[in-house]
């Protein structure tokens, strides 16, 4: 990888050279945003990239571009260069600077048969202010999506991107998936999503025609779009439940308005009515929808739903899908929401086994088992022990940092059992950043060194006690993490 010098010119030039002679060693181009190269350099150096079969990645994000430079890497691409499998390109002004270029940049990737990763977040996509550039820029990503045969992964964060233009990337995604091209994940996060664009994307995530398994789109992130509203995320949660939904893995971290509706589930006994928030409002359609398709599986595998304003009603409609046959989802993040000990009790229910390969699925999670993580949602120790003494022995991975969980005397003797026994499966325990102090940190030496959780494999626990400022704590924490890790050598501790 390439950073530069402070002599631009000279950097540019010795990029250049190693471009046009096909140095075998240049294989990643990163230019960082502090070196400010100008738009006549940019354009000598994509002119040098057109002939070059090296360079795999370009990264040259927040530096300004010109009609001419994008043209430049246009032509390269689409004429020449063979190579290049990642471009991340653009800065805020990159439309009001070089619509055109962009335009044609459009068009040269839907051409170009290697590049397989497009990151242009942070380009200011949706903030045309003529109605017929933002038409033309819509369209020329439309059929960038459509006609590319390599692009796999596509990151459009952080553009002001409303819900017409998103009916464009959707129109093109879906064309792609018609087609069985290659793209698989979409990153739409930090835009300015409405209920409608959700309504575009139904058909983007519910093909039209049968997929084999390699096509459609696995990965969809929405995090940041709380104009989606309840409606928006209530409808997703239905398109994602349904059996014909190519999704995987879903992020919609910090959608976190809410409204006022009238219902009688969980409603207030006077009124008839409860605040919905927009992740109970997902995690309530995810599982009353998939019941309602109990015949099928559900195959959405990981959840990523951090400062939604999860409720313990969101807890309990998450439970049930975990306990129902057929359901995949191994991975939920939930972080900085207001579960509270009786969301962390909801979640303590027998989760089905995975499915197996045999089934005729894989599952594409990294870990075996479930991770759960329930971060900042202050968690007490009431909460562990009902995961802990719980049935739900297929968690794997839990994770609770920033939470309120001290380990007394009270939750030991409450889990002594849970989590001495055999079926005990967390390989992975994070505890760091709750109020752990040095009575409780020996409380849980003692339960390791005496067996506790015996596939245990990295416990965290940084942040509990401030070792920097308090001497005598540190080398009591010393102290007894040495016994700990001569007691179980094979478990990773860390503690400061």
């Amino acid at each position: 990888m390439v950073w530069g010098n402070s002599d631009n010119q000279a950097a540019v030039d010795g990029w250049i050279h190693r471009l046009r002679t096909n140095d075998p060693h240049f294989v990643s181009l990163h230019i960082m945003a502090a070196r400010r190269l100008t738009t006549d350099q940019f354009a000598q150096l994509f002119a040098a990239l057109a002939h070059n079969h090296t360079l795999t990645q370009l990264y040259c994000s927040g530096h300004a571009q010109s009609d001419a430079s994008l043209t430049a890497l246009a032509d390269a691409l689409s004429q020449y260069n063979h190579t290049l499998q990642s471009l991340t390109l653009g800065d805020p002004q990159l439309v009001a600077h070089a619509s055109n270029g962009v335009q044609a940049l459009c068009t040269a990737i839907g051409i170009n048969k290697s590049l397989q990763l497009l990151d242009w977040s942070h380009c200011g996509l949706g903030t045309a202010e003529d109605e017929a550039v933002a038409g033309r820029l819509g369209q020329s990503l439309e059929n960038m999506l459509a006609r590319s045969s390599s692009l796999s992964e596509v990151v459009l964060s952080h553009n002001a991107l409303d819900d017409t233009m998103v009916k464009h990337v959707v129109a093109g995604v879906r064309a792609n998936g018609i087609a069985q091209g290659a793209l698989t994940s979409l990153d739409l996060s930090y835009n300015e999503l409405g209920p409608d664009a959700i309504t575009s994307l139904a058909s983007a995530l519910v093909p039209a025609i049968a997929r084999t398994p390699k096509h459609g789109l696995h990965e969809l992130n929405l995090a940041g779009n709380p104009g989606m509203g309840v409606a928006g995320m209530a409808q997703l949660g239905c398109t994602l439940a349904r059996p014909e939904s190519t999704c995987r893995k879903i992020v919609l971290s910090d959608c976190h308005a809410a409204t006022t509706t009238t219902t009688t589930d969980d409603a207030d006994a006077e009124t008839g009515t409860k605040r919905a928030t927009m992740g109970d409002a997902f995690l309530a359609a995810l599982s009353e929808t998939s019941s309602d398709v109990s015949a099928a599986t559900l195959d959405l595998e990981e959840i990523k739903l951090d400062r939604c304003a999860v409720t313990v009603a969101g807890a309990r409609h998450l439970a049930q899908l975990l306990g129902r046959p057929g359901n995949r989802l191994c991975e939920m993040t939930l972080r900085g929401n207001a579960l509270g000990d009786e969301g962390a009790r909801q979640l303590a229910v027998p989760i089905v086994p995975l499915p197996d390969a045999a089934q005729g699925h894989t599952i594409t999670a990294s870990i075996t088992g479930i991770s759960l993580d329930l971060s900042e949602n202050a968690i007490t120790d009431d909460g562990l022990a009902a995961l802990l003494v719980s049935d739900a022995s297929s968690i794997a991975q839990l994770i609770l940092y920033g939470n309120q969980i001290a380990l007394s005397e009270a939750f030991v003797k409450r889990v002594a059992a849970a989590w001495t026994s055999p079926q005990a499966a967390l390989t992975l325990l994070d505890l760091s950043g709750n109020k752990i102090d040095t009575a409780g940190f020996e409380r849980l030496a003692d339960a390791l060194i005496a067996g506790a959780l015996p596939r245990l494999c990295k416990l965290e626990l940084a942040g509990n006690v401030d070792v920097t400022k308090d001497e005598a704590a540190k080398t009591a924490w010393r102290d007894i993490a040495a016994r700990i890790t001569d007691a179980r050598p094979q478990l990773v501790l860390l503690w400061c």
